[in-house]
């Protein structure tokens, strides 16, 4: 789910009043939890050892992240214009899944098929 982060980055990459205090550490936030969750993709693809520490490690950037992006929100309370959707819909979903995956990775068993 954290691949899909990436569409934070639209705060970045467009032109808007957003002050850069908000806007640039979300997006480059959003970049690095995005590429972690692509390695570890990877990871489990390929059957590598190393999913169990890229996963703990992508769980935690990701939900740190959109913690973070959160209270940024609501200290600088940007105008967000048309992305309103993303800390209405997007980030709350994204946040039940890190929940739903530091339970699978407490509670794991094996490798994943």
């Amino acid at each position: 789910m954290d691949a899909v982060q990436i569409l934070g980055l639209q705060i970045a990459m467009v032109k808007s009043p957003l002050p850069d205090a908000f806007a640039l550490p979300v997006a480059y936030g959003d970049l690095v939890a995005s590429v972690l969750a692509f390695l570890t993709l990877l990871a489990i693809r390929s059957r590598s050892r190393a999913w169990i520490p890229l996963a703990w490690l992508t769980n935690v950037e990701g939900a740190a992240d959109l913690l973070h992006a959160y209270y940024r929100g609501i200290r600088l309370q940007p105008d967000v214009g048309a992305a309103y959707y993303i800390p209405a819909f997007l980030v709350p979903a994204l946040l039940v899944t890190h929940a739903m995956m530091f339970k699978m990775l407490v509670t794991r068993r094996s490798m994943p098929r």
